[in-house]
């Protein structure tokens, strides 16, 4: 039944507090009780002032500063079984109405037709005072205090349970139940994988692996920057010239061998600028160089240089101008990929510190800014696969994440497994129980570091004040899967989940201890060791391109990635020439001996002039005159005549292509294999 509605015959429904007071005081016998709602203030007039006595469970009207008793109230009226609303309060000096006439009606009776019932006892008189801005009364308010005066926001919410458990997990005071269950209904049990569990993936490493390619170092490079790579940059370059008007240029491969010969060899011999290679001076000219390429050639080819076809631009992918050139070199490195077992995928930077929306910044990496691909590598540095990231419109599977399903897109590719299976390393940007689990039901053993936000409520123990060598392990399952988490405590507590490896059998280490001052020897788990010897392919290949990395630089983005493209055939083309038989130990060269091999190769066969004397033209140039002190030291220097190359007598002719002395009938012999 509704509420009985009180009309004392005044227009304003809202009084100041004193008069509400003052008028509820002068009708006090006709009321059971009253509710006072002060009207909030405007926020330049909130009051700083205490509302009340700290030690009070309430306020009083007696405490209430004047700016509060001035401001507007609404009332409302409380009875023992309803609650009836004042809506407006009649003065003591209007005329007589309905005071008593109200009063006697009862609570039943809506209409002016009445029956008089008999009035109840009346409870003891109360008067309560709400105010939703006065933040001090707020603090002070008691729930106990519901009948008394009071000045609060709002009534403080118990705390959730959630927080108070996640609390105690931390703590780690109380031993965490034998099995624990999650919302996401991973059971959590405080043991480690038995027998049976741990076989469920195969997996057993392997030794140094061996190819039967028997090739020179050129040829190694020349698997992965192949003709079908040069003829993509002849085609696409030719293209990009004539689409800017200059169709009187044009190149073949042998240019762009030369081309990329010239890039290679700035890896080692860097100069200040690019044109001093061309110089006249013999501090920084590179006869190399000179004998293979003019120039203005060079300049023109680095102009027109282009790996897609500007007139089928595909807006929806941001690498559309160096996508099918890693895609070509891509293919390459899963053709030659030397089957290890042992993989890692992380995360590799190529350096840009220009201004474009696929730069991204990574804090904790050597190099910060830069284009940032997604890379499965094997433990000792050879790239399988690599995915360059697109940022915000790189697409993913949202139920892996960012990380998860760049570890499933890097892993699809792979040829089948033998029977030794795969392990795959990563980090915690990747790993997750979802990709845990959906690698384990396709073979792949995974492990790597787990962020503590991931661990879906597992309750593990708080052992960052523990000694150095302490663990702690359980499993998590689910279905037909089984997790393993294993912290252990370092120089600092490290999280690993693997779905193959647990914490036995434990293997010791050294650590350095400061308090004994010296090394002594603590138990490490068996997934954080192996963790430790399997991660760190791909970071094997960014030190080797750190260390020679192309210096020839050009204003378009998408060039650095071409370089990159370049390194990267380099590093793979020298792992696969470790890896053969056709060197031996002793005689296996280094890897700047390795790219100098190719460098020298390439220009041998691809220069263009014979002779040093038409370097700048057919009209030559003025040279510079040879210094007084050098001309006049009195040190002559004549060259004696030269021998053969290949039966050591004194020779007049020279090949002109290996600066050797020859006989004319040794040429044929010494060219001959």
């Amino acid at each position: 039944m509704p509420h009985p509605r009180f009309s004392m015959g005044f227009d304003n429904k809202n009084l100041p507090l004193d008069e509400a007071i003052r008028r509820l005081s002068d009708n006090i016998d006709e009321w059971t009780g009253a509710t006072i709602t002060v009207i909030p203030p405007l926020p330049s007039e909130l009051s700083d002032e205490d509302s009340g006595d700290e030690d009070d469970n309430f306020t009083t009207i007696n405490n209430l500063t004047g700016r509060f008793l001035q401001e507007d109230v609404e009332l409302s009226v409380t009875s023992i079984n309803q609650e009836e609303t004042l809506d407006d309060m009649r003065s003591p000096e209007a005329e007589e109405p309905t005071l008593a006439t109200e009063e006697e009606k009862g609570p039943d009776d809506m209409s002016d037709d009445t029956e008089e019932p008999t009035s109840p006892t009346r409870p003891k008189r109360s008067i309560r005072i709400k105010n939703s801005y006065s933040y001090h009364a707020a603090k002070k308010a008691k729930t106990k205090a519901k009948s008394e005066i009071c000045a609060n926001k709002t009534l403080m919410k118990p705390k959730k349970k959630k927080a108070v458990k996640k609390e105690s997990a931390k703590k780690g005071n109380d031993k965490p139940d034998e099995a624990d269950e999650s919302k996401d209904g991973w059971k959590f049990e405080k043991r480690d994988f038995n027998a049976e569990e741990s076989e469920r993936i195969p997996y057993t490493a392997k030794g140094a692996v061996k190819t039967d390619l028997q090739l020179s170092p050129v040829n190694f490079f020349e698997l992965f920057f192949d003709d079908t790579l040069i003829n993509h940059i002849v085609l696409q370059t030719n293209n990009y010239a004539a689409f800017k008007g200059d169709h009187r240029f044009s190149v073949t491969d042998r240019d762009i061998k030369a081309f990329i010969t010239i890039l290679m060899l700035s890896s080692y011999v860097d100069v200040y600028s690019k044109e001093q290679y061309w110089s006249v001076d013999c501090d920084t000219r590179n006869e190399l160089i000179m004998r293979m390429m003019t120039r203005n050639r060079f300049r023109d080819i680095l102009r027109y240089l282009h790996l897609a076809d500007n007139n089928a631009i595909d807006e929806e992918d941001r690498f559309f101008k160096v996508r099918r050139y890693l895609e070509i070199i891509r293919e390459r490195c899963l053709k030659y990929y030397l089957m290890q077992n042992t993989l890692s995928v992380d995360e590799t930077m190529v350096p840009y510190f220009g201004r474009h929306s696929l730069k991204q910044y990574i804090k904790g990496k050597p190099i910060k800014f830069g284009f940032k691909l997604w890379a499965l590598a094997s433990h000792d540095g050879y790239v399988i696969n690599f995915i360059p990231y697109a940022g915000k419109s790189h697409q993913y599977e949202k139920f892996y994440g960012v990380g998860g399903s760049a570890v499933r897109e890097l892993v699809e590719p792979l040829p089948l497994m033998d029977e030794d299976g795969r392990a795959i390393f990563i980090d915690n940007l990747f790993t997750s129980f979802e990709l845990l689990t959906d690698m384990g039901s396709k073979g792949y053993a995974v492990t790597g570091t787990l962020r503590r936000n991931r661990k879906k409520g597992a309750p593990t123990l708080d052992i960052d004040k523990a000694d150095r060598g302490t663990s702690d392990v359980h499993i998590c399952e689910k279905n037909d899967s089984a997790i393993c988490l294993v912290q252990w405590k370092d120089n600092k507590t490290c999280l690993v989940a693997s779905n193959k490896f647990g914490l036995e059998p434990q293997v010791p280490v050294q650590r350095y201890s400061k308090s004994e001052r010296k090394h002594v020897s603590i138990d490490c788990p068996q997934s954080i060791k192996l963790y430790n010897s399997g991660m760190g392919g791909v970071d094997l290949c960014d030190q080797v391109f750190s260390t020679y990395r192309i210096n020839i630089r050009k204003k378009s983005w998408w060039f650095k990635l071409f370089n990159h493209g370049l390194n990267m055939a380099l590093n793979y083309a020298y792992y696969l020439y470790k890896h053969s038989d056709s060197h031996c130990q002793k005689t296996r060269k280094s890897y700047i001996d390795f790219l100098r091999e190719i460098v020298l190769t390439y220009g041998a066969q691809y220069k263009c002039r014979t002779s040093m004397t038409n370097l700048f033209g057919v009209s030559g140039i003025r040279r510079k005159p040879v210094p007084e002190d050098v001309r006049f030291d009195g040190l002559e220097q004549i060259e004696t005549q030269r021998r053969c190359a290949l039966c050591n007598m004194k020779v007049k002719f020279i090949c002109s292509k290996c600066n050797k002395g020859l006989h004319i009938k040794c040429f044929k012999g010494f060219h001959s294999k």
